[in-house]
């Protein structure tokens, strides 16, 4: 019996040097693990934080580019210079009647049943781009059925610095087709001006009836987009 309590005490002793032995292996790997996990998002994220001030960096560069290069102009003052580069150009380049453009303008030239539209159209021959732009705008107009008189002159009385403008017999008063033909700019977005017609008792096919005008001259160097 003796022998017995003897053997299980000595067991006792060493299940417990064991479990002492166990844990500290356990810290031991935990640590090592820990630390190998330490170093990998130590290595992770030191890249994407290097990364980051890269494009932080880079950021800055073309910030302190574009300041320099604008002379420390504001981002409205900024836009307002590209707005005026890009009406300088437009105001160069020849004009045309875009689809959209054409689009919006059939829309509102339709001529009502039992009427007939009748139309001059007058062009600057002096003027680079004049033709091909009246010549857009009469195939507009026959497609709507109007009756078009077309006339080329050296020197157009009474033109717009829009390098548009619609000429009815009486502002006050517009006729029918003047009428028509701003509604149709102004949903197609061309700037124009209402002006008085120089010669609108014209014979037009021996109708001898007022007849609106749209007078396609050269444009100003400066212009304000907003129709009258």
């Amino acid at each position: 019996m003796d022998r017995f309590i003897t053997y299980v005490l000595e067991e006792i002793k060493v299940i417990r040097h064991a479990s002492l032995i166990f844990i500290t292996a356990l810290l031991v790997v935990g640590g090592l693990l820990a630390y190998g996990i330490w170093q990998a998002m130590d290595w992770r994220y030191s890249g994407v934080i290097a990364n980051m001030n890269a494009e932080l960096s880079s950021a800055r560069t073309q910030r302190d580019e574009y300041k320099e290069k604008l002379q420390g102009a504001s981002p409205d003052q900024a836009k307002a210079r590209l707005d005026d580069l890009e009406a300088r150009i437009r105001r160069w380049e020849p004009r045309n009647l875009s689809p959209e453009q054409r689009a919006q303008i059939a829309k509102f030239v339709q001529v009502p049943a039992g009427f007939t539209y009748m139309v001059s159209i007058g062009t600057d021959m002096n003027c680079y781009d004049c033709h091909q732009y009246a010549t857009d705008f009469h195939s507009v107009l026959a497609d709507a059925h109007w009756a078009i008189q077309s006339m080329l002159v050296a020197r157009i009385q009474g033109s717009s610095p829009k390098g548009l403008a619609v000429a009815t017999p009486d502002p006050a008063s517009p006729l029918p087709e003047a009428i028509a033909l701003e509604h149709a700019l102004t949903a197609a977005g061309i700037p124009f001006e209402r002006i008085r017609g120089g010669d609108a008792k014209q014979q037009f096919g021996g109708s001898g009836k007022q007849i609106a005008q749209l007078l396609i001259t050269l444009r100003a160097t400066a212009y304000s987009s907003t129709p009258k």
